[in-house]
């Protein structure tokens, strides 16, 4: 079992949380590993994930009546309507019910559309994580709804003893650490200069140096800073999707990445 030090970075969330929470990273594993624990720590009566009170052992033997999780190839709007219904249920056993819906850039478009207006304003009671790997397909306005979490895989922590420390204790460390994800995302807005400036091609993917791990988080990281700068040209972020659409694509089929990255380059010069 992973967990990942960033908890400690929602540490006030656990008393006082917020309605809609969107965990994010290129491991879906380590999405739904997360968001189990989160969900967990809200429900637990010391809000640590004890693993030994009684909503915590509900939890482990998948009996919580409070916890609903989906997690299908495809989420349609029968799903969706179903959440919406439910999220209207008094919990049973806890303060909040809550509802984990795994890879939820499965759920198709008509199905987020049905969510939105829920996830705008939830019940008291409900609380909503949402987990992904391809932040790219979900609607803007549904992440715009929601806490974005972005999950970094060299926080994960694997042993069963490390899984079980205090939040206060994994705070602590989270706090000495830099965010590999804001190194992303400098390198991502200095793509986006290269592209402003018309750089040279090869000198601007030669200089990017991504490790192999970070690539899928890289390619996330800038395609949420082009979106900033189209949000109000719907044609150009409808183009901007496919673009990066394709890219993953390539990326996930094994296609050399320095590959990839010129072909995004270019691809981004021609809308730029």
């Amino acid at each position: 079992m992973r967990t990942c030090r960033q908890i400690g970075e929602l540490q006030g969330d656990l008393t006082s949380p917020n309605g809609v929470y969107i965990f994010i990273s290129p491991d879906r594993m380590l999405n739904q590993e997360f968001a189990l624990f989160f969900a967990e720590s809200l429900l637990c009566k010391t809000h640590t994930a004890c693993g030994v009170c009684d909503n915590c052992v509900r939890i482990k033997l998948g009996k919580h009546p409070d916890l609903i999780q989906y997690d299908k190839p495809a989420l349609l709007v029968a799903d969706a309507n179903e959440i919406v219904d439910r999220s209207y249920d008094t919990p049973v056993f806890s303060e909040y019910k809550i509802f984990l819906i795994h890879n939820a850039d499965n759920l198709n478009e008509q199905a987020q559309n049905k969510l939105l207006k829920t996830l705008e304003e939830p019940n008291k009671s409900s609380i909503f994580l949402l987990t992904t790997s391809a932040e790219y397909k979900m609607l803007p306005t549904i992440l715009s709804r929601g806490k974005k979490v972005y999950l970094q895989l060299d926080k994960c922590i694997d042993s069963e003893f490390e899984f079980g420390k205090t939040i206060t204790s994994l705070t602590q460390e989270m706090n000495s650490k830099s965010a590999d994800y804001q190194t992303l995302l400098n390198k991502a807005n200095s793509f986006i200069s290269a592209l402003d400036d018309k750089a040279n091609l090869p000198s601007v993917c030669a200089s990017l140096n991504i490790a192999p791990k970070d690539r899928l988080a890289f390619v996330q990281a800038l395609y949420e800073q082009m979106k900033l700068r189209m949000q109000d040209n719907v044609t150009a972020l409808t183009n901007l999707t496919a673009i990066f659409d394709k890219t993953i694509k390539r990326i996930t089929s094994n296609v050399n990445f320095n590959y990839c990255i010129d072909c995004l380059f270019l691809d981004l010069q021609k809308e730029n």
